[in-house]
């Protein structure tokens, strides 16, 4: 609701407040942003949150990967000469 009073004030003549605009002409304005019904946004929006959670866990998953891969050589080096002292 919020983003349509915001759009109706966008496009409202100017000394006209949103509230003076008539509903049909609200929905005219938020046409013309080419903005989608509300329903359809959320629905957008739902799906949006959805893969950026998944995005965040690959992520996440990837850097636990590379810290891994970082450590690899040390872990490689002690195999091979035992856990050395610098002198």
């Amino acid at each position: 609701m919020v983003y349509e009073e915001f759009a109706v004030s966008l496009c409202a003549p100017i000394g006209i407040t949103p509230g003076q605009l008539r509903e049909s002409e609200r929905r005219k304005s938020l046409k013309s942003l080419g903005a989608s019904p509300m329903p359809v946004q959320c629905a957008l929006a739902a799906q949006l949150r959805t893969e950026i959670a998944a995005a965040t866990d690959l992520r996440i998953s990837l850097e636990k990967k590379l810290t891994s891969l970082d450590r690899l050589p040390d872990s490689l080096l002690r195999q091979v000469f035992g856990d050395v002292k610098p002198a």
